[in-house]
């Protein structure tokens, strides 16, 4: 099961996040891993095999870089 990348995008905005980046990692070609049958090894030098977002929360008082107030409970 994979959520489509258009409703990630959808959920992050909707929880007032801004995607700063989206990193789809791939295999180089001809790589070997003792961890994947070799049509798999092939498949994962054709498409992403991870997809990192790099997002952050939007909203007052924020800026890039800025760390989050602690809230007391």
């Amino acid at each position: 099961f994979q959520v489509p990348y258009g409703e990630w995008v959808d959920l992050f905005v909707r929880h007032g996040f801004v995607i700063e980046r989206l990193v789809e990692t791939q295999a180089p070609p001809g790589a070997k891993t003792p961890y994947l049958a070799a049509a798999d090894s092939v498949w994962g030098t054709r498409w992403p095999i991870e997809c990192i977002w790099r997002v952050r929360k939007d909203g007052p008082g924020r800026s890039s870089g800025a760390r989050p107030a602690i809230r007391q409970v």
